[in-house]
């Protein structure tokens, strides 16, 4: 599904290449790092992390 999404846009001309690139060696990045990071972390910690990540993003856009 994804693919076909991104070839939509392409085919239009939707994408800001240069951009898209930085976003996605980001989320690579963010990906192996972030992993390595969870294994490290005490699970409580992720856990509770986790919470209150969703509860402010969950704020947040409610006041929107």
């Amino acid at each position: 599904m994804g693919g076909v999404s991104v070839a939509t846009y392409a085919a239009f001309g939707l994408i800001h290449w240069p951009l898209a690139l930085l976003m996605a060696v980001g989320a690579a990045a963010g990906g192996v790092f972030g992993a390595r990071l969870s294994y490290r972390l005490p699970s409580w910690l992720h856990r509770s992390g986790i919470v209150v990540i969703g509860g402010l993003m969950t704020v947040v856009m409610f006041n929107r």
